[in-house]
């Protein structure tokens, strides 16, 4: 079996303070897209957008994030105005579901920084002691001491 390395994962991201001109299909796949790749929105989120109605507090979407890639806390979002003149930009939060671990060095997820198996590991063993060559010196088996009963040296059976 091969164990392939987890670079993408599908990822329910809430998008707080996204402004009602963005409040679209087309709007909130444009600032998912800026997180990652969107796969689709919640149901309640859709109906918001499909009839123009419900809370506005937030949107919820399903994002497919790289692990090469940091997890983005905000992304800022240029809103044209009304008149075509110029456009006001606006700081859109975001907040995971789920933050999943991701090693920064391999660009994989499923481990952090702490415990990347490319780090060189220190672990302390009890009776063993590592050499400059890495090879472990272990200690013998300790025999347990039977004082039970008299103890007879092989002796051979004899034959009547």
């Amino acid at each position: 079996m091969e164990n392939e390395d987890i670079k993408v994962v599908p990822v329910w991201v809430k998008m707080h303070d996204v402004p009602l001109e963005a409040f679209t299909e087309d709007g909130l796949s444009l600032v998912a897209s800026m997180i990652g790749t969107p796969k689709m929105l919640d149901t309640y989120t859709a109906s918001m957008c499909a009839e123009s109605w419900g809370r506005s507090s937030y949107a919820r979407a399903l994002i497919e994030v790289q692990a090469g890639a940091e997890l983005k806390k905000s992304v800022t979002v240029a809103i044209p105005s009304m008149d075509g003149s110029g456009y006001s930009k606006v700081e859109v939060k975001i907040e995971y579901d789920w933050e999943p671990l991701r090693c920064s060095s391999c660009c994989v997820f499923g481990h952090d920084d702490s415990s990347c198996p490319k780090n060189p590991q220190v672990s302390s063993s009890g009776d063993a002691e590592k050499n400059n060559d890495e090879f472990q010196v272990v200690g013998g088996k300790k025999k347990k001491v039977n004082n039970q009963g008299i103890h007879m040296k092989n002796q051979k059976p004899k034959l009547v």
